[in-house]
């Protein structure tokens, strides 16, 4: 057998590729829906959390050497129990619809691919190492599987997040929160970069394992 040369990729994004995986979501949609629905309330609750701390710590700090009256501490007690008991809740949709998709994504490509393999002529298993097979049947659609289900869902939550904080923030300190945002630029240039080196080891990671 020749020696095989693995096609070397030098995009990060192929859109019409993608369109091809997102058609075998279609059986999924209502677990993406009430997925991205659920991990969005987390992000809004996980931004109000802080609030409700700092007007604990506001309410104590203005009544230090008074009486503190105990059913508001109380109301502000009830309060976080009931926004921690949505939160748990919603934490445990979000796992459920985003590991169902994980797991039931992860089924079906590798059985399309399976079918696929069992179409093909003797000569590509000539051509094709046994382990590069695998890696496209086992790591590949296990890893396109987890981007689908937790990438695709937790970027909901990180956008959700950050447009909660920021909108808080600026109801806060607008001074402040315009000194906060002149950093992203950095932070988004630092992740870009990070994010190509990871990708361009990933792949050669992903070389030295099919062979």
């Amino acid at each position: 057998m020749d020696q095989f040369q693995e096609q070397d990729f030098t995009t990060s994004l192929n859109l019409k590729i993608w369109k091809k995986i997102f058609y075998y979501m279609k059986p999924f949609k209502r677990h993406v829906i009430l997925g991205i629905i659920f991990v969005v309330l987390i992000g809004v609750l996980d931004a109000v959390f802080p609030l409700i701390t700092r007007s604990v710590l506001d309410y104590i700090g203005e009544n230090l050497g008074k009486e503190i009256d105990l059913h508001i501490i109380g109301l502000f007690g009830l309060t976080f129990l009931i926004f921690t008991v949505l939160q748990s809740f919603f934490v445990y949709k979000f796992i459920k619809h985003a590991g169902t998709i994980e797991v039931e994504l992860s089924y079906d490509l590798r059985r399309i691919a399976f079918e696929k393999l069992q179409s093909l002529s003797f000569n590509y298993y000539n051509n094709t190492p046994v382990g590069w097979i695998m890696a496209r049947l086992t790591s590949d659609s296990r890893r396109l599987s987890e981007i689908i289900s937790w990438g695709l869902i937790d970027i909901s939550w990180g956008f959700m997040m950050m447009l909660s904080v920021m909108i808080i923030m600026f109801f806060i300190n607008p001074k402040l929160a315009l000194i906060t945002l002149a950093v992203t630029p950095i932070i988004l240039v630092i992740s870009i970069v990070l994010r190509q080196i990871i990708l361009r080891l990933y792949r050669e990671v992903r070389k030295i394992n099919s062979r």
